[in-house]
C-alpha cells in the first residue's frame, strides 16, 4: 500500500493544482476535502478523468459527504442534479477519528466507550487477584482498544 500511495503523490499534486481552495488530505489512496461542494464535484470529476491514467478508479458510492443537518436535503438536491453518487451523513469515521456533528459523534462514541468501561470493569475484577497480570493485559488493551 505504502508504494501505491506514493505513486498517486502525481496524481494528487494535479488535484490540487485543479482547485488551489479546496483542502484536499489524502492517506494512501484515500483522498477527502474540505470546502465548498461545487469544488469538491469538481475535484472528484476530475479525479474520474485523470485517476484510470494512475490505476485509481473512484468509485462514487463510497463517497460521503459530512454536512449540517440543516443543509442535507439541499445538498441531496444537490448531488442529484450534478448526478454525484455520493452519501450525505452528519458524521462519520475518519483516519481513526470522527468528523461530524455533536450528536452525531455522541452516537459514534457511545457504543465504544460501553464497550471500554466493560473491559476495564472486568480487569479490574482480575487485577485484584493477580496485579501484575492485569497491569500487563491493561498496557496491551489500551492502544487496540482506544482505535
Amino acid at each position: 500500500m505504502d508504494i501505491y500511495g506514493i505513486a498517486l503523490l502525481p496524481m494528487v499534486e494535479l488535484l490540487r493544482e485543479a482547485e488551489p481552495d479546496l483542502l484536499q488530505p489524502w492517506y494512501a489512496d484515500d483522498g477527502s476535502g474540505y470546502g465548498k461542494l461545487v469544488r469538491q464535484r469538481n475535484v472528484y470529476k476530475r479525479l474520474e478523468q485523470i485517476g484510470p491514467d494512475f490505476g485509481y478508479f473512484p468509485a462514487g458510492a463510497k463517497c460521503w459527504l459530512t454536512v449540517p443537518k440543516r443543509r442535507e436535503e439541499e445538498v441531496k438536491q444537490y448531488l442529484a442534479d450534478n448526478g454525484l453518487p455520493w452519501q450525505v451523513t452528519q458524521g462519520k469515521r475518519y483516519v481513526g477519528g470522527f468528523i461530524g456533528s455533536e450528536d452525531a459523534l455522541s452516537e459514534w462514541i457511545e457504543p465504544k466507550v460501553e464497550d471500554w468501561t466493560f473491559a476495564i470493569e472486568r480487569l479490574a475484577n482480575a487485577a485484584v487477584r493477580y496485579p501484575p497480570d492485569g497491569i500487563h493485559r491493561l498496557n496491551a488493551l489500551t492502544p487496540m482498544r482506544m482505535a
